[in-house]
């Protein structure tokens, strides 16, 4: 309710969104927006552009019944919301990597995470994930720990934005590691 209001709110100002960006495709990330993109009556001609990384190998591989919610729902919000973004024809992009950039305004932004290699990874590993559910085999989960380093918060973008008296990054869940060197070299 909350993304559908912000949304409704911008367009109905007369303003647009530049550019909407989903740090990766966690639940907590992704799941207003799908919600709220799969209303037939949602109006977003306000949105012009979308950054969502997501496998595109795998897209036209799984349909949603199978999908059990209750072990890979990330998975299903995410492919609901990029065929949604895809009907309504909103242009997206699906690998956005360290180096890619955008300027709005007079304001760049650039993406500092993540690296080709680490996005290429969660690629590698979301594509053996939906093999497992073609295969009908149980899925491997890893462990809770004190750092989460799955695959998925690996995707994450990364953005710098740079502005005239600094710089803010806006990190979705990337990896502390990942962050600390990425800072470094910024």
């Amino acid at each position: 309710t909350k993304f559908k209001t912000l949304i409704d709110g911008i367009r109905k100002r007369g303003e647009c969104i530049d550019l909407l960006c989903f740090s990766h495709i966690d639940n907590d990330h992704v799941k207003g927006a799908e919600l709220t993109f799969c209303e037939g009556t949602f109006e977003t001609s306000h949105i012009k552009q979308i950054w969502l990384n997501l496998s595109a190998s795998a897209m036209p591989l799984v349909t949603v019944d199978q999908l059990p919610a209750h072990q890979f729902i990330t998975v299903e919000s995410a492919y609901k919301l990029i065929h949604s973004i895809r009907a309504r024809k909103i242009p997206c992009a699906t690998k956005v990597i360290e180096g890619d950039h955008v300027t709005l305004g007079d304001i760049p932004i650039t993406v500092i995470l993540p690296t080709s290699d680490r996005l290429d990874a969660y690629y590698r590993k979301f594509d053996q994930d939906l093999e497992h559910l073609r295969e009908k085999k149980p899925h491997l989960f890893i462990g809770r720990s004190r750092t989460d380093t799955s695959s998925i918060n690996g995707s994450s973008i990364t953005l710098m934005i740079d502005l005239p008296d600094g710089k803010v990054i806006f990190s979705g869940d990337a990896f502390a590691s990942d962050l600390t060197a990425a800072v470094t070299k910024y």
